[in-house]
C-alpha cells in the first residue's frame, strides 16, 4: 500500500491530488473548506475560502474568495484529469463567532462565506453531497483519497462526513 502524502491546505490555498494522499484543512472558523471529487478519475481537490466576495477581478490568491476559489479549484482539477460534469462537492465550516465589542455587548458574527460558495456551486451545477456548516465549533477537514472519505474533526468528536466510494445523492442544503 502506498504511503499517504499529506498536504495542508491553509487560508486561500488550492490543492489537488490524484489517486491517494491526504488533504487537510485545520481550524476552520468563519471560513469554508470546499472539497471537490471526481469518482471516475480519483481526482480530488480542496480550497480554504476565507471571504465571500472579491473586490478584485483577478485576485493574487484566488482561493481567498468564493467565486475565484471555486473556479481555481475546478481548473486545477481539470488540468489533473477531472471532468467538470462529474464533480461533486463537500462543504464544511462557517462557524458563528461571538465578539465582545467592549461595551459589555456580545455581537454574533455569522459567516456568509458558505452561502457564497453554495451559490458558486449552483452556478457550476456541482451537487453538494456532504454538508457541515454553522454552529459554534471550529472544525478541521480531512479528505483521504486512499479511504475515499471526508472526515470532520471538532474539539468534541471526529466523524465521517462523506463516503466517496458510494453512489452520490445530494445533501440537504443548509438554511
Amino acid at each position: 500500500m502506498p504511503i499517504a502524502i499529506a498536504a495542508m491546505v491553509g487560508p486561500a490555498d488550492v490543492r489537488v491530488r490524484k489517486g491517494f494522499g491526504l488533504l487537510t484543512c485545520l481550524g476552520l472558523r468563519t471560513g469554508a473548506c470546499l472539497c471537490l471529487f471526481d469518482q471516475e478519475t480519483g481526482v480530488a481537490g480542496m480550497v480554504h475560502i476565507t471571504h465571500g466576495d472579491s473586490p478584485e477581478e483577478n485576485p493574487n490568491r484566488p482561493g481567498k474568495f468564493a467565486s475565484s476559489g471555486v473556479e481555481a479549484l475546478i481548473h486545477s482539477m481539470e488540468r489533473t484529469g477531472a471532468s467538470r460534469g462529474r464533480l461533486v462537492a463537500v462543504l464544511a465550516g462557517c462557524s458563528e463567532v461571538s465578539v465582545n465589542d467592549g461595551a459589555d455587548e456580545i455581537i454574533h458574527l455569522e459567516a456568509g462565506v458558505c452561502r457564497a460558495v453554495e451559490l458558486e456551486l449552483n452556478r457550476h451545477a456541482i451537487p453538494v453531497i456532504g454538508l457541515e456548516i454553522g454552529g459554534r465549533e471550529d472544525r478541521s477537514v480531512i479528505l483521504d483519497l486512499g479511504a475515499r472519505s471526508v472526515r470532520v474533526r471538532s474539539q468534541e468528536q471526529e466523524k465521517m462526513l462523506c463516503d466517496l466510494r458510494k453512489p452520490f445523492a445530494p445533501a440537504l442544503q443548509a438554511a
